[in-house]
């Protein structure tokens, strides 16, 4: 039995120094939570937390540049010119917010839509425009001397961006704070007809109560106005 005791201290006491090891290594190295891609992530990519994995590094290993809080990685996009490999920390440089990319437009684009630039005045707009409200179009076009077309030919527009007339944002601080075009989200297929309809009558821009819906741009199929453009492309088409 003495045996057995001696035999069971000598195990506690290796165990114990183990430990103290243990801990002194972790205190000499100074081990820090940080965060490595877990898989390949794309060019312009968003990343979720799914992306990530955690790993405990000495502080040595870590500058400034890493990022070391995940709140700083999840949400941001990768740079357009490359991609961040598997098992590579995540640095600063290397991520951007939606608000700061120059093509912010297209990543918020919708399969099957694409970035339409509408230049506008003052006399269009019916209140003031923020990035990510709904609006509708709406036109009046002179169809002959004595007879005006006015009706909706958009519902539901995503606005994605509105810069004034040196092309910066308005929240920009150089900004003259005075829209003078705005970005839209458009089904790639309804871009002849809003360009006829540019080209051919007056536009108006409309707020209303769905302007912060989850709702996409549509097509008013049944409106004078959409009938009267369809009817001039089929004209043209003919000829």
């Amino acid at each position: 039995m003495k045996c057995i005791g001696i035999g069971i201290a000598s195990l506690l006491l290796l165990c114990m120094i183990y430990l103290g090891i243990q801990l002194r290594v972790k205190q000499e190295v100074n081990l820090t939570r940080v965060y490595m891609a877990k898989q390949d992530i794309l060019p312009r990519q968003r990343i979720d937390e799914s992306d990530l994995i955690e790993v405990d590094l000495p502080k040595n290993y870590i500058n400034e540049f890493v990022c070391i809080d995940k709140n700083e990685i999840i949400g941001k996009y990768t740079d357009i010119q490359g991609k961040i490999p598997a098992g590579s920390l995540f640095y600063k440089t290397m991520l951007y917010d939606v608000t700061q990319l120059p093509d912010q437009p297209s990543i918020q684009l919708k399969q099957g839509q694409a970035a339409y630039v509408l230049e506008v005045t003052p006399q269009m707009l019916s209140g003031i425009l923020v990035a990510n409200q709904r609006i509708d179009i709406y036109v009046m076009i002179h169809e002959n001397q004595n007879k005006y077309l006015s009706d909706d030919l958009l519902k539901n527009v995503r606005v994605l961006g509105i810069k004034d007339q040196k092309g910066l944002s308005l929240d920009h601080p150089q900004s003259t704070k005075i829209p003078s075009s705005i970005v839209i989200a458009l089904n790639e297929s309804d871009i002849d007809i809003l360009n006829m309809a540019v080209e051919l009558g007056k536009i108006k821009i409309i707020l209303s109560s769905r302007s912060y819906d989850n709702l996409e741009a549509t097509l008013v199929n049944d409106s004078k106005i959409v009938k009267y453009i369809q009817k001039l492309q089929q004209e043209n088409e003919n000829e």
